[in-house]
């Protein structure tokens, strides 16, 4: 068996060398010489990806006997015969139907069933359709007066309009670009994923079932995933692209869950709806406890105050005229805090455009900040009037709504730390929670809004965690379980050193500088194994995070808390220093934890140390 192995890897060797012109000799195949397994890599390996998409099942056939030592395939005779030759030596059929064996061969050995090119047809006429949409589009962009001069000299707009159809042409052209990629590259390796054997039934369920999301994501993956009416949607989202169907309702969606048909803006029922279906009163408290978790924005806390009497009283154009300009405020303070050092004097989309890249879901909000309200916004400013001004001061409330929304979701240290605070002690699960609270505060406890979050951070810690949660305690209970994670962690790095040939060493018994001197060998043994001790590894990352960092952060902790963090750090100062050099010479990329099989019982063990605070013994032992 090792002497036929060894052969199979210098003919296989020998064929990559090979002229086009050599062949898989059927003798090999019939003597055992090249296995099937074998065989079957190299054919659909080399086989020419072009011809798998002929219009017919023999010429599909031939694609791969091509790669086969045999006589010309001049006919639908001769390529029968050459597929029932080789299929009979791993396949024996009790059939004398020639079609069989040219399906089995296509089957078993190309990987395919039935005819790639009928399926590329199908996939590809929906994008045909798209593609064509878009080349209208373009030339509607292209022909219009506002930016078709833009277009033309590539000049920057001088009217918001204009900056609008001209990011919105943009968008659209590489919105085009990629279909016609697709149409010309993509879909054939997606098509040939489909016509493999079962492939539909094997990961999308029955092949009559209707397609689903992820189905056609992977037909389509050019596509974009939108909300219609609260479902979600696989199609050209148009709304990106053709600036006349921005949908002002869709940045609204998710701050109040609209009865009516929202899929084609302010029309009469949803204004309907916005007039008489919203609990303002509500809307407006909610507004104004989301204001007072969030840094500089906090500040416009009395302006809300009086933007709340304003709707209660009905004042329509004093709220609408002193909402309009909280949104350009609240995007400007949003951008500080993403980076202080942005430049927020600009224009609304301007300070849209700072704060888009860093929002998750910006597709869904931004567009209408962006290029919409500030149409309303200047008609407004120039004329000081506006139609229908009670509703459009629901629109703005419900804008407002949505602003403290797109707050909590943006991807700004300072805003996670907020949030987090706001949550209170109880939402601290394991000792991952905590850490993610140290290391934002590390992050941003140099920014210039941190003051802000400051004296309710050193509340939380010094105050409102003692009364819930034991740490002291819990500190103490985990000298057992660091022990063993670190075992599975050294097992590893003393793995790596033996396959390198390094003396043996692990985290307990080398120096700072010779984990250092072993980081690329280190690295290369996570890069290949990592997976296998990701839970140990999270939660040795997260100990060394609370344990060093806590008493450096906030020196004025509970004294118990102190006390039995300096107990681990003396118990295990070596192997906390040499973790501290791992952290910082290795990347360890994003160790997720939401799957990790230790995650339930780390988290009993956090909960074991939770305590009550209404019992008024426990709260009164726990130092303020």
């Amino acid at each position: 068996m090792l002497r036929i192995i060894i052969n199979f890897f210098k003919w296989l060797f020998s064929m990559k060398k090979k002229n086009s012109g050599e062949r898989i000799k059927i003798n090999d195949l019939r003597s055992g010489k090249v296995s099937l397994g074998a065989m079957v890599e190299y054919v659909r390996e080399n086989v020419d990806q072009n011809a798998l998409f002929a219009d017919n099942l023999h010429d599909v056939a031939k694609a791969g006997l091509s790669l086969f030592e045999l006589p010309e395939l001049k006919s639908k005779q001769a390529i029968e015969s050459a597929a029932r030759q080789i299929t009979e030596i791993f396949y024996p059929q009790d059939t004398e139907d020639p079609l069989a064996y040219i399906k089995k061969f296509n089957e078993n050995i190309l990987d395919i069933e039935g005819l790639p090119a009928t399926l590329r047809s199908q996939f590809a006429t929906p994008a045909i359709a798209e593609l064509a949409q878009l080349d209208s589009l373009l030339a509607y962009y292209e022909n219009e007066s506002e930016i078709a001069s833009v277009i033309r000299n590539a000049e920057t707009p001088r009217y918001h309009k204009g900056y609008w159809l001209k990011a919105f042409y943009e968008r659209t052209r590489k919105k085009r670009d990629q279909i016609a990629d697709y149409l010309d590259n993509d879909i054939k390796a997606i098509v040939l994923r489909f016509s493999k054997p079962g492939y539909r039934e094997n990961w999308y369920g029955q092949s009559g079932a209707s397609e689903d999301l992820m189905e056609l994501r992977e037909k389509y993956p050019y596509r974009d995933i939108i909300i219609e009416n609260y479902k979600l949607v696989l199609a050209v989202d148009m709304e990106r692209l053709d600036w006349r169907k921005v949908n002002p309702v869709r940045n609204k969606i998710f701050v109040h869950t609209f009865q009516a048909d929202y899929a084609h803006g302010y029309t009469h029922d949803i204004n309907e709806e916005i007039l008489n279906g919203i609990d303002a009163d509500a809307l407006l408290d909610k507004v104004n406890e989301k204001l007072k978790n969030f840094p500089l924005i906090k500040k416009r806390k009395d302006i809300f105050d009086e933007l709340k009497l304003l709707f209660q009283h009905q004042h329509w154009y004093g709220f609408y005229a002193l909402a309009i300009p909280q949104v350009e405020g609240i995007f400007s303070e949003i951008s500080l805090l993403i980076n202080e050092k942005n430049k927020t004097s600009g224009s609304l989309p301007d300070k849209v455009s700072l704060v888009r890249p860093a929002s998750e879901v910006n597709d869904l909000h931004f567009d209408y900040y962006e290029y919409y309200l500030p149409e309303d916004r200047n008609k407004f400013s120039h004329t000081g009037k506006d139609t229908e001004i009670e509703l459009r001061s629901r629109y703005m409330l419900l804008d407002l709504a949505n602003l403290m929304e797109i707050c909590e979701q943006q991807n700004a240290p300072l805003i996670h730390l907020s949030n987090i605070i706001a949550d209170g002690p109880e939402n601290f699960v394991s000792i991952n929670s905590l850490a993610q609270l140290i290391t934002l505060v590390d992050e941003t406890k140099k920014l210039k809004a941190y003051p802000e979050v400051e004296s309710d951070l050193l509340n939380l810690l010094h105050n409102e965690l003692p009364l819930v949660f034991d740490l002291a305690g819990y500190v103490d209970s985990i000298h057992g379980e660091y022990e063993q994670a670190l075992k599975l962690l050294n097992n590893w790095i003393e793995w790596g050193l033996y396959r390198a040939n390094e003396p043996e060493g692990n985290l307990s018994t080398m120096s700072p500088y010779d984990v250092y001197k072993y980081r690329e060998l280190i690295q290369k043994t996570y890069n290949e194994s990592g997976m296998i001790f990701n839970e140990s590894l999270r939660f040795l990352l997260d100990v060394h995070e609370v344990i060093i960092n806590l008493p450096r952060l906030f020196p004025a902790m509970n004294a118990d808390i102190l006390a039995a963090v300096d107990t681990f750090i003396a118990a295990n100062k070596q192997t906390l220093d040499n973790l501290g050099k791992l952290i910082r010479n290795i990347d360890f990329g994003e160790i997720q934890d939401d799957f990790l099989i230790d995650k339930v019982s780390r988290m009993a063990q956090w909960d074991a140390f939770s305590r009550s605070s209404a019992d008024p013994a426990t709260a009164a032992a726990s130092p303020a």
